[in-house]
């Protein structure tokens, strides 16, 4: 098998994991703990690329408690080359991104 970037990038995975869990614990707990603090009613993510795997995995860890949202930047951009279905190419996605940001 031809050793590609990619395949050098994931199985560095673990290795990067159990540096971030070692170097940024304190800085994780403090966040979970700030986050439980605020009982917030719910989330929004913005993330892309990797970010989003990051962000589908939060999705899946706090979904019993919290209601969550998961949109990608491109929705703010309006770019409908990259992805239309999430682009202000799609036809509810003006209405979802005034939605958003009433709620702030």
């Amino acid at each position: 098998m031809t050793e590609t970037q990619m395949r050098r990038d994931v199985l560095e995975i673990p290795a990067a994991v159990q540096r971030l869990l070692d170097a940024g614990r304190a800085d994780i707990q403090a966040a979970a703990e700030a986050i439980r603090a605020l009982s917030p009613g719910y989330m929004i993510s913005v993330a892309r690329g990797s970010s989003d795997h990051v962000a589908t995995y939060l999705k899946y860890a706090t979904t019993d408690r919290v209601q969550r949202a998961q949109v990608s930047p491109i929705a703010r951009t309006g770019h409908p080359l990259t992805d239309p279905m999430l682009s202000s190419a799609a036809p509810d996605a003006p209405r979802h991104l005034q939605k958003v940001t009433e709620t702030r």
